[in-house]
């Protein structure tokens, strides 16, 4: 299976400060966007400490079975756990805050399963359908005040980050099957905040013409 991938980040409007992180590796078939939370001076090291502990707690188990997505689905919880644990030992070694969210899609024996926790979203693009398919819920920002009351996020309020406090983490985990031609977009809070579902797949629309005209209707 061949995989082609883009990244792109910017710094914020207000203060100009990057506090996103990227990681692609296409051997492993791992995609991820961590954002360093809180404005704090640790933000942006924070994102980059949780997608090391996210690709150290993936690789670090047994050979799957064929075609287990339960298997899956473990390693990635464990990735995040791992995450959580590096930035927590990051904030107590620089004796502050540090905290992140995370989105992460291991694409993976004709599977793609995504872990997410904070804030920021991920789509599936599937023949010029365009599906929300790991994101924030709506409703879930009613009970929403921990994160957003101890690091200041000023965008959102958060239910939970990677490295907040010393509670696990609990993230969501959706898994689909992958198909030829499948399209993958994973954004940030910058990205979620800012542009529509339909401006976004407009966008992908005209980025899917420009490689392949005759892909898209």
């Amino acid at each position: 299976m061949r995989l082609r991938y883009a990244a792109f980040t910017s710094p914020g409007r207000e203060d100009r400060r990057n506090e996103d992180a990227v990681v692609a590796e296409v051997d492993l078939g791992l995609f991820a966007v961590a954002d360093g939370v809180g404005r704090t001076v640790h933000a942006a090291e924070a994102a980059r400490t949780a997608l090391a502990g996210l690709r150290a707690g993936l690789l670090d188990g047994a050979a799957p079975p064929p075609g287990d997505t339960a298997w899956d689905r473990a390693r990635l919880i464990a990735g995040v756990q791992e995450a959580h644990r590096r930035v927590r030992a990051l904030a107590e070694e620089r004796g502050g805050s540090a905290a992140a969210t995370l989105l992460a899609a291991w694409v993976v024996r004709g599977w793609v399963t995504f872990a997410h926790v904070g804030d920021g979203a991920a789509w599936l693009w599937r023949e010029t359908v365009l599906e929300r398919v790991c994101g924030t819920d709506p409703g879930d920002l009613a009970t929403a005040g921990v994160v957003r009351d101890r690091l200041h996020r000023a965008e959102a309020g958060l239910l939970q980050a990677i490295g907040v406090d010393d509670r696990p983490v609990e993230p969501r985990i959706v898994s689909h099957r992958w198909r030829p031609g499948d399209w993958l977009l994973l954004a940030t809070d910058g990205v979620v905040d800012r542009l529509s579902e339909a401006a976004i797949a407009n966008r992908l629309v005209e980025a899917a013409r420009r490689r392949n005209p005759a892909s898209v209707p």
